[in-house]
C-alpha cells in the first residue's frame, strides 16, 4: 500500500480536492499529496523538510492559498510550504497583552534537536492566512511569522476555524481556578 512504510498522523483536503497526508517514517517527517488515477491512489512528490526537522513527525497540515500549505510538526514547529518547498516559520511566543516578554515553553524557539515541548495541536487556513493553536496558545500565521494572539487566562484551545483572513475562530474551554473562580 501507499502507507506501508509510514506512520500517518495528518490528512487534509484542499479546496481544489487535493488530499495531503503526512506523518513520520524511519528517516524523518513526510508530507505528500495523494494522487488519484483510474480510481487508484498514489503518493505524489514528497515535501522535503530541512535537516533540523528530522526528529519530528507531521501532526497537521492545512492549505491557506493555492500552492501554499502550513505543516505543524510535533514539538511546536511550523513549516510554510510554497509550491513544494518547506521553510520554517518563526513563532513569536510573546503575549501582546502582558508587559513581560514570554519565550517558548521548554526554552527552544527553533525546530532543531529533540522537541522540548508540544503544545500546538490544531492548524487551519484560508484566504492567505493560517491559524495554529493548542493548550493556552493561539497564533495567526502571516508570511513566515506566527504572531501570538492574546487569550483569556486559563484558556485551553481545542479547535480552530477561519472565518476570513482577519478572523480566527478558536474553540476551547476556560479552566476554573482554585476557589471556583474563572
Amino acid at each position: 500500500g501507499i502507507f506501508e512504510d509510514r506512520d500517518v498522523r495528518a490528512f487534509h483536503r484542499d479546496s481544489d480536492g487535493t488530499i495531503y497526508a503526512g506523518g513520520k517514517r524511519e528517516d524523518g517527517p513526510w508530507l505528500a499529496p495523494l494522487l488519484e488515477n483510474a480510481g487508484q491512489l498514489s503518493r505524489g512528490e514528497e515535501i522535503v523538510f530541512p535537516a533540523e526537522a528530522q526528529q519530528r513527525s507531521v501532526r497537521g497540515v492545512t492549505s491557506f492559498a493555492a500552492g501554499h500549505q502550513l505543516a505543524l510538526l510535533e514539538g511546536n514547529c511550523l513549516f510554510r510550504i510554497d509550491n513544494g518547498v518547506a521553510s520554517e516559520v518563526v513563532i513569536d511566543w510573546d503575549d501582546p497583552r502582558t508587559t513581560d516578554v514570554e519565550g517558548p515553553p521548554g526554552g527552544s524557539s527553533t525546530c532543531s534537536g529533540e522537541p522540548t515541548s508540544d503544545n500546538l495541536r490544531y492548524v487551519y487556513g484560508r484566504q492567505g492566512v493560517a491559524w495554529v493553536g493548542g493548550g493556552p496558545y493561539a497564533f495567526r500565521v502571516v508570511g513566515r511569522r506566527a504572531e501570538r494572539v492574546s487569550l483569556p487566562e486559563q484558556a485551553k484551545i481545542d479547535a480552530i476555524g477561519v472565518g476570513c483572513a482577519d478572523t480566527g475562530r478558536l474553540g476551547g474551554r476556560v479552566q476554573e481556578r482554585e476557589g471556583g473562580q474563572r
